[in-house]
């Protein structure tokens, strides 16, 4: 699988903060219009919070997304 990083502003915990959310990717699709968002779940790493981040993916990401990493 491919990957970006995407950056979010979090409020888990009731403080607002930041993680750089590494997200995989599926095959590149080439030719495709331009991406719809993509809603997926994280666990904030300092609450311990299930929170969902939305992004526009890079033109050409194939689906599935899944998260990798938050930092």
């Amino acid at each position: 699988m491919e990957g970006f990083e995407i950056e979010t502003t979090c409020t888990g915990g009731g403080t607002a903060h930041t993680h750089r959310i590494t997200v995989e990717h599926g095959p590149a699709v080439y030719g495709a219009s331009n991406p719809s968002n993509v809603r997926l779940q994280y666990t904030c790493p300092l609450s311990r919070e299930a929170l969902i981040v939305t992004f526009k993916p890079p033109t050409g990401a194939g689906r599935p997304f899944t998260i990798a990493k938050v930092d």
